[in-house]
């Protein structure tokens, strides 16, 4: 049974304040469940689940049944899921914790939609890029509709934020790539021995100036239609396509 101090503090960590202060954030759904199991189950504290759910093969400790009515006060969907899982936030602060210093990295300039990063993560995923790098006033990894819309995804690419200033001190040997409406067309980038750095700005405000100024290949996405602009997720996706396919 859940009480009631426990649905109060799942209830909480709707908002930003409150995961940061627990270090606790909430995944949802059974396909984002099953995922989190498989590649991160040393980071789930609880799994609450209604009688509904098939909860089979999972770790049977950490499963509590709750009724659909206590489910649908703790969830963050607008419609409640079957299951639910608290899980702590890894604590990744140094870039160089990754096991393969030279692999690609996608930094993300004050992107503030978590719908667009979410999608980001699923395309870098889909595309094996596993390192993201965002900058400190960018959206919260743990919001919800980050962690919804990486369908997933969340779970296999690691995660970083720090100021581009920082980033560009850990990794001085790297292609710095950005993408701008003026540039060399995006396909016509030449792969070289260095790794790749590719830095992706907002829809509305694109590469702030001061990272800009560093940016050693400028590539654009060539038009054809009447569309004013890509969003930022569009524009990765495409981006990381042709820089994989390179």
């Amino acid at each position: 049974m859940i009480t009631k101090i426990q649905i109060k503090n799942i209830k909480s960590l709707k908002l930003k304040k409150f995961r940061d202060l627990n270090q606790l954030f909430v995944v949802e759904t059974p396909k984002n469940v099953s995922e989190l199991i498989r590649f991160a189950p040393e980071y789930i504290t609880d799994i609450y689940h209604t009688a509904s759910a098939n909860v089979e093969g999972y770790p049977y400790e950490l499963l509590q049944e709750i009724s659909e009515n206590d489910m649908a006060q703790i969830t963050q969907l607008s419609s409640a899921s079957s299951i639910l899982a608290l899980v702590k936030m890894p604590i990744m602060t140094d870039i160089h914790q990754r096991k393969n210093l030279n692999e690609p990295i996608v930094y993300l300039d004050e992107i503030r939609d978590p719908g667009n990063l979410g999608t980001i993560i699923r395309a870098m995923d889909w595309f094996g890029w596993n390192t993201l790098v965002c900058s400190e006033n960018s959206v919260d990894f743990y919001n919800p509709k980050v962690i919804q819309s990486s369908m997933g995804a969340f779970f296999r690419v690691q995660k970083y934020q720090l100021n581009f200033q920082d980033l560009y001190q850990k990794c001085p040997n790297y292609d710095i790539i950005g993408t701008f409406m003026e540039g060399m067309p995006l396909a016509a980038y030449e792969k070289s021995s260095k790794p790749r750095l590719l830095i992706m700005g907002s829809e509305s405000h694109g590469i702030s100036p001061e990272i800009a100024q560093l940016v050693t290949h400028r590539l654009t996405i060539p038009k054809f239609g009447e569309t004013e602009s890509l969003n930022v997720a569009m524009a990765t996706s495409i981006c990381l396509y042709e820089l994989t396919s390179t």
